[in-house]
C-alpha cells in the first residue's frame, strides 16, 4: 500500500497518537489505490487487478516514485527500508 501514498508518510511508534497516524495513512493509501483503479476503469477484485497491473508493469512508475521518496527521506516508517 506504500506505493499509493504520493506524498510519503511519517509514522512514529513512540507518539501517543501512533494508532491514529497508522489509520490516517491507511485511509490515504486506500484512496490512492481506488484513484488508480478509477483512472484505469477497474471494477474487478483488488488483488486480481493488482496482479494484472504487476504483470503489465503498470505499477513500475509507482514503485519508482516510492523508491525516490524513500531515498529523499520523505518516508519515515518503523518498518525496514526495503519493504
Amino acid at each position: 500500500m506504500k506505493l499509493f501514498l504520493p506524498n510519503g508518510f511519517e509514522l512514529d511508534p513512540t507518539a501517543p497518537d501512533y494508532c491514529d497516524q497508522v489509520l490516517r495513512t491507511e485511509i490515504e493509501a486506500e484512496a490512492g489505490l481506488y484513484k488508480i483503479f478509477e483512472e484505469n476503469g477497474v471494477k474487478s477484485k483488488v488483488f486480481k487487478q493488482l496482479r494484472k497491473f504487476y504483470r503489465e508493469s503498470k505499477l513500475n512508475p509507482l514503485v519508482d516514485a516510492y523508491r525516490a521518496r524513500v531515498s529523499l527521506d520523505s518516508v519515515t516508517d518503523p518498518a525496514p527500508r526495503q519493504t
